[in-house]
């Protein structure tokens, strides 16, 4: 008799040179196996071994494009998909500092990239499944300043002089008047004498 985790899974005759071999169609995961064998007499005999069942497939990824665009610009996103038939976690790191882990069920990954600063980042993801398969996929997001536009202001200050008019008009045409009269008595007292002479 031959069981598979405890269940009955073959049988026949036995003989001394007695060999099964059985065909083993399992999903990934440890069984165990048991033989059984008894003699003529009622005798039996067990024998159990392990057998552990990989999946050696590392999981499918996307390879999205590079990213760039200017900031403050919003809905920039990188988006990930993948598949395996177990999957199990991811992470996302960027620069090296991871960024966002979890599990993985097949579902596709995606990060919101907006909030950057100018600057070049790169962003990597990597899935592994149950049997401890990985791949992963890197995307470089670049980030550039916006245009920056500067005005500028100019005042113009306009000073007025009102020029007197009426009375005071007057009263500055009096004192030239008496200015030149002043200068011309000085002439004729001080400097006209000296010029007979």
């Amino acid at each position: 008799f031959i069981y598979r985790n405890g269940s009955q899974v073959a049988n026949g005759v036995w003989d001394a040179v007695f060999i099964q071999r059985i065909t083993i169609l399992a999903d990934v995961g440890k069984y165990n196996f048991t033989l059984e064998v008894v003699d003529a007499s009622g005798n039996p005999g067990t024998n159990t071994i392990w057998i552990t069942v990989r999946d050696w497939t590392s999981p499918t990824i996307s390879s999205p494009i590079d990213v760039e665009f200017t900031e403050g610009a919003t809905g920039q996103l990188v988006s990930w998909t993948g598949s395996d038939l177990d999957p199990s976690w991811y992470n996302v790191t960027k620069d090296g500092v991871v960024l966002l882990e979890g599990e993985w069920t097949g579902q596709a990954i995606e990060v919101d990239v907006s909030a950057n600063t100018p600057g070049t980042y790169t962003y990597i993801l990597m899935i592994v499944d149950s049997s401890g398969n990985t791949n992963s996929d890197s995307v470089t997001v670049t980030v550039t300043a916006g245009s920056t536009s500067t005005t500028t202001t100019i005042t113009t200050t306009t000073n007025t002089t009102d020029v007197p008019t009426g009375d005071g008009g007057v009263m500055v045409i009096a004192i030239a008047i008496g200015a030149v009269v002043v200068i011309a008595v000085i002439f004729v007292l001080f400097v006209l004498p000296k010029m007979k002479k």
